[in-house]
């Protein structure tokens, strides 16, 4: 069976929440290593048995090589297929040099055979996790207020699930790779409901590959949406063209964004100490076969000379930045870095530079543009700019980029696009609509810039209506899982250079905002094809 139909579970049990076994996790923190009733370690292989009358629990329990004790922690979640002898053994094999105690569980799709209702984020995988967290809770060389947690694919589901349900539990931070939320209600999926990852609170990077069709880029970019509504701290990187092994195809990036992540969240580290420091280097825009001039950053630490600090560079696009074409330079606290497309290569990729002192790294993230912008807003209705000259209809200007203020978010909605647009792999996401509104995503063939219900329409010409939707928690996004893609829809054809214009209309039913229309728009969003 594929692994997508995997994913699309038939049903699973609920509640997927387990009071009497919680009520027994919380008993069982308070006992010893040696002493907590019905775990056993032999090696690295344990075995847990909670009491609560299920299946016994197996697993890896891995100790760090530096580092002094009571050490920060992380669980490892692997995906379909995976096991902790496995994929997690593998990922704790380079976390455990972090300093980190690396605990990880089998879960049930550890075989790659499927039940229905327990793969992914289930009550069963719930089960093992929190299991894990009692492990940890239990043990004197474990720091309780620094325990991280990672998860690759239904891996990610159920980190993302645990993040989710378990706020309490004290998670400093969290990143996944290849997941995110179906964005539904759906609890027969195998990865986490949108109302499931409302309650995330640690610090989540989100890291994918934008030809990932087994657990598509929607799925971090809505949970990513949910994570801004709610200010929780977090980072979403898309590597272009990768797809669903992104963790292994592009490990050594993982490791370095991960590492820095449980740095600047307090996972990694003595306490008391501090990751180095870098300054911020802006976005950049450079012609095509054009270096830019060297960039200036500084750096600095706490406990170490500049000197001492080893600093490097990647992108997350590598044909159109490759490792040969960032040159750092410089010396002592100030340095440059000088950056070199790929001859003939146009597109956007994200820069990441580090600086790590031995213990601790920092990332200091930046945009650069090759050539013509493929993808840009427009059509903002904030009153400021200058490419509209119609005012939102009853001075309800949004926020800036944004659409004009609505009933339920004085800010107005977004629309955002990710991916790229040959190969098309482009995502049209809108958010900071109406909770649940029905909302539907146009494209346009020509500009116009007019008043429409409650905002001012820029998208015009022939309109197509790509799909209809319903907001979850103010966002929804297209294509999702099965769709078409854009371009396919909208009837453009990746690499021709044509140009269509993209907004996302929602209703607004709130009759006594904005008199009479009933119905808004997003900021608009250009795309050349």
């Amino acid at each position: 069976m594929p692994y997508r139909a995997l994913h699309l579970s038939l049903e699973r049990p609920a509640p997927r929440a387990l009071p009497i076994l919680l009520a027994a996790f919380a008993l069982a923190s308070f006992a010893s290593a040696s002493g907590l009733p019905g775990f056993t370690l032999v090696g690295e292989d344990w075995t847990y048995d909670p009491g609560d009358g299920g299946t016994l629990i197996t697993g890896k329990l891995i100790q760090p090589t530096l580092g002094a004790a009571p050490h920060p922690a992380v669980l490892i979640s692997h995906g379909q297929g995976g096991s902790a002898g496995g994929f997690s053994a593998q990922k704790a094999a380079v976390m455990r040099t972090w300093g980190l105690v690396c605990i990880a569980p089998n879960y049930t799709h550890v075989d790659g055979t499927y039940a229905p209702g327990t793969d992914g984020w289930s009550a069963e995988n719930e089960r093992r996790a929190r299991a894990c967290l009692t492990i940890l809770a239990s043990r004197s060389d474990v720091d309780p207020a620094r325990i991280a947690a990672y998860g690759n694919s239904k891996g990610a589901f159920v980190t993302a699930g645990l993040a989710g349900a378990t706020p309490s539990a004290g998670l400093r931070a969290a990143a996944i790779t290849a997941g995110g939320t179906s964005g539904t209600s759906d609890a027969t999926l195998a990865a986490p409901t949108l109302q499931e990852v409302q309650g995330i609170t640690a610090p989540f990077l989100l890291l994918h590959g934008t030809a990932d069709t087994t657990v598509p880029p929607s799925e971090s970019a809505t949970l990513a949406s949910v994570l801004d509504a709610h200010s929780t701290p977090n980072a979403r990187h898309l590597w272009n063209g990768v797809g669903h092994d992104l963790h292994a195809v592009r490990a050594d990036d993982v490791y370095a964004l991960e590492r820095a992540w449980f740095s600047a969240y307090g996972v990694l580290g003595d306490p008391g100490t501090s990751a180095p420091t870098v300054t911020a280097i802006g976005d950049l825009l450079l012609p095509v076969n054009t270096a830019s001039a060297p960039l200036p950053f500084a750096i600095g630490d706490a406990t170490s000379t500049p000197a001492q600090l080893l600093v490097s560079a990647f992108s997350l696009d590598p044909a159109l930045v490759a490792p040969a074409g960032l040159v750092l330079q410089g010396a002592g606290a100030s340095r440059t870095l000088v950056v070199t497309p790929v001859a003939g290569a146009a597109g956007t990729t994200t820069i990441v530079v580090l600086v790590d002192d031995g213990g601790l790294s920092t990332a200091e993230r930046f945009e650069v543009q090759v050539g013509s912008v493929a993808q840009s807003a427009f059509c903002a209705g904030d009153g400021v700019d200058p490419n509209v000259t119609t005012p939102c209809p009853c001075a309800n200007s949004g926020g800036l980029g944004r659409g004009c203020a609505h009933s339920a978010n004085p800010a107005g909605a977004l629309l955002a696009t990710t991916g790229t647009p040959n190969p098309d792999t482009l995502v049209l996401a809108a958010s900071g609509m109406p909770a649940t509104a029905a909302c539907i995503f146009l494209q346009g063939d020509a500009p116009t810039d007019v008043v429409f219900g409650d905002g001012v329409r820029c998208a015009g010409g022939t309109l197509l209506r790509l799909a209809t939707r319903t907001s979850a928690a103010g966002a929804s996004s297209y294509p999702g899982p099965g769709a078409p893609s854009v371009s396919t829809r909208g009837q453009v054809t990746p690499g021709s250079g044509v140009v269509r214009s993209y907004q996302t209309y929602f209703r607004n039913a709130a009759a006594a905002f904005c008199p009479p229309a009933t119905f808004n728009v997003t900021n608009g969003a250009r795309v050349t094809w």
